[in-house]
């Protein structure tokens, strides 16, 4: 949408997906668009064309977050796994074994303290290492799943979950 004209104008509408998209995560200074979703494809997307330029297989099940840490794309799935795609490399896998025994359902990079915070369907916040990739923490927060994370000051972590609850804890040193 082009929210500057008045009314607002549909400026593309990007179709490849097969059900419904989860997630979106832009790379604005190299003009891309990473899309993921049902079909446990990660789509990449050039902004200034719109048109589909990579799709990034290898999850077993739905995607359901992604993020970006400079040229590297990270993704969690349904498939209880984080993986990791190399951009500067057209988006090569990246050999990550950050697995969890549930859905990654969101997940969060403190470049700061060099660690990756995830949140599953578990309940439980996990951090890991940033460079190592091993895993520092596994803290039990929920009773449902953790659906999204923040991180506050560096020393916080706010979570919301599936059972209603929004909280924010001390983010446990490692």
């Amino acid at each position: 949408w082009d929210t500057r004209a008045k009314p607002a104008e549909l400026v593309a509408e990007l179709e490849d997906h097969v059900g419904q998209v989860r997630v979106l995560e832009a790379q604005e200074e190299k003009n891309l668009l990473f899309s993921a979703g049902e079909d446990w494809a990660i789509n990449v997307w050039k902004t200034d064309t719109f048109k589909l330029v990579r799709r990034l297989m290898g999850h077993g099940a739905p995607v359901r977050t992604l993020t970006r840490v400079g040229d590297l794309l990270l993704s969690g799935s349904m498939d209880c796994s984080l993986r990791g795609w190399n951009l500067l490399a057209g988006g090569q896998p990246v050999d990550l074994t950050l697995n969890h025994t549930g859905w990654v359902m969101s997940i969060h990079v403190d470049e700061a303290q060099e660690r990756i915070i995830t949140g599953c369907s578990d309940g439980s916040i996990y951090q890991w290492d940033l460079n190592s990739q091993t895993l520092l923490r596994e803290t039990p927060t929920h009773d449902g799943w953790v659906l999204s994370l923040a991180i506050l000051n560096g020393e916080r972590v706010a979570s919301s979950s599936s059972e209603c609850e929004f909280v924010i804890r001390p983010l446990d040193p490692c």
